[in-house]
């Protein structure tokens, strides 16, 4: 609706509010602050004002509520227009590409997923799901701001936890795609020492090859990468 847009600060910012969304809590309105861009072909304050001046001067809707199916196709018309691959662009590529620009000018993961409003880390490119070999990894990479690993163009999610066991990773999934469908570029998993003193080889195999087949029918276009399991001098609970 027209009057849940309000510019402020000499057109230096906007203020949207949305009524309706799938990450509002309860149906309620959220509120988005969208600061102006030093380009002006590219400023979305800009394109919005000259839309608003041109709009007709009455109350109501901006225009027609647009459905995510005519996004998707104005998106692959201005892809194809551009001459790019289109095999690589979905709809969730404008969320993901502005959190990938953030990551790249150092904006912290946390604010980043505030930003887009992910419930999840279903935002990062990349999946890293292990046990606490990860989790210190990634504490380390953390304490050092280098969360990326220094990997322009991509954002890690570090999903370590100490003494986490392969029946884990299903749930782990499923609350990472929860509020999302999109589909990471990797997941890289590094789990099953935590499970040998409880399961036999044979059935941690069969859990193994049957996590893995899941991932691979649900994840159509991710690279899937095993760590093989680290040798110990000692295994816990291991006779």
């Amino acid at each position: 609706m027209i009057d849940d847009i309000s510019f402020q600060n000499n057109d230096q910012l906007v203020k949207i509010r949305i009524r309706i969304s799938k990450t509002s809590n309860k149906g309620s309105p959220i509120e988005l602050i969208i600061p102006c861009e030093t380009d002006a072909k590219f400023c979305p304050i800009r394109s919005l004002r000259h839309y608003v001046n041109c709009r007709p001067t009455y109350a109501g809707y901006l225009r027609i509520p647009a459905q995510k199916v005519i996004i998707a196709s104005i998106l692959l018309k201005a892809i194809r227009t551009a001459k790019l691959d289109d095999l690589h662009f979905r709809s969730h590529s404008l969320r993901i590409g502005r959190a990938t620009q953030l990551a790249n000018e150092g904006v912290s993961l946390d604010v980043i997923q505030r930003l887009g409003r992910w419930k999840s880390n279903a935002f990062y490119h990349i999946w890293m799901i292990g046990d606490s070999i990860l989790y210190l990894a990634g504490r380390r990479a953390m304490d050092r701001n280098m969360a990326n690993l220094k990997l322009p163009g991509n954002v890690i999610g570090w999903n370590g936890v100490r003494g986490i066991k392969w029946t884990a990773v299903h749930h782990i999934i499923q609350r990472e795609t929860l509020f999302s469908d999109i589909q990471p570029k990797a997941i890289l998993l590094h789990l099953g020492g935590n499970d040998l003193d409880t399961v036999s080889l044979y059935k941690l195999r069969r859990i193994i090859k049957h996590e893995i087949s899941h991932l691979y029918s649900v994840f159509t276009d991710t690279t899937i990468i095993w760590c093989d399991i680290l040798q110990r001098q000692a295994w816990r609970g291991v006779g």
